[in-house]
This record gives C-alpha cells, sequence and structure tokens, in this order.
C-alpha cells in the first residue's frame, strides 16, 4: 500500500526528470518526502504527513553541513554517540 504510493512518486520524479543527489526533500501538497544516503551506500526514505510551511530561512551553508558531517563521523570513531550534533 505505502510502498505503491513511494513507487508512484518516484515514477514521477523521473517522468519529470528530477534526480536526487544527497539529502534532498520534496514537499507535496500533503506531506513530504526526504531522500538520505546511509553509510552503506543505500537511501533510508521518511515521508512526513504533516509538514509545516513557515516562511523561514535557516542559512545553512554547504560547509555547514560537511562540517556536521565531519564532526559526527569523529565522534563515531573517538566511539562517541552520533546524535545529530546536540
Amino acid at each position: 500500500m505505502l510502498e505503491d504510493k513511494i513507487s508512484a512518486f518516484l515514477g514521477e520524479l523521473e517522468n519529470r526528470g528530477i534526480e536526487i543527489t544527497g539529502e534532498t526533500v520534496f514537499i507535496c501538497n500533503d506531506g513530504a518526502v526526504m531522500f538520505m544516503p546511509t553509510e552503506h551506500e543505500t537511501v533510508d526514505i521518511a515521508l512526513v504527513r504533516n509538514p509545516v510551511k513557515i516562511d523561514y530561512n535557516l542559512g545553512i551553508t554547504d560547509e555547514d553541513m560537511e562540517l556536521w558531517k565531519t564532526t559526527g563521523e569523529i565522534l563515531q570513531e573517538l566511539g562517541g554517540k552520533d546524535d545529530g550534533g546536540d
């Protein structure tokens, strides 16, 4: 059931010529779909049924994201917990 809807969504992206690179989120009329590459060269898909749109800029740059990723990797190597940077 849900898998069919995800397949239909992926088909729509393909029809529109949209390619997914890196972490990507699509805000649809009735929800959001987020694609997150994993360290195992697979992609996790998260569905959010209740997106709330606000007029706000996070101000996140590519450099910020790279630093966040690097910090998480260092913590994992040191045996710490990577909890999203908090």
